[in-house]
């Protein structure tokens, strides 16, 4: 099990050490995750550190409310305060190849942005 402790109380205890250690370790023989071993282990201390801080709730792969019709819902008031055209799009629609790739970064409550220049 991960242990959800913050970065202090993972230097101070020597179980969380070893929960830490071993989770990496187990992370590391997925065949799947080879080709990002280099971040792994960061990705990894930043969702556990993220976990610690905001609670279990913010390694859901969903979020409690419908994200798409807030971002809709707020397109005015971004145009309003940013003044540029905002367009809000599903990551399973995109509109060129910088946008499926930007949207291949999104995570649910963490959308992606597309600066189009044109």
């Amino acid at each position: 099990a991960l242990p959800l402790v913050t970065p202090g109380e993972l230097q101070d205890s020597e179980e969380a050490k070893a929960q830490w250690k071993a989770c990496i370790g187990e992370l590391m023989q997925d065949a799947s995750l080879k080709p990002f071993a280099k971040l792994l282990g960061s990705f990894a201390a930043f969702k556990r550190d993220e976990a610690a801080k905001l609670g279990p709730q913010s390694l859901e792969a969903s979020v409690p409310f419908d994200e798409p019709a807030l971002l809709k819902e707020s397109v005015e008031y971004l145009k309003d305060k940013l003044g540029v055209e905002v367009e809000v799009l599903l990551a399973t629609e995109p509109k060129a190849q910088a946008h499926a790739d930007a949207a291949s970064l999104a995570q649910p409550g963490k959308p992606s942005v597309v600066y189009d220049g044109a």
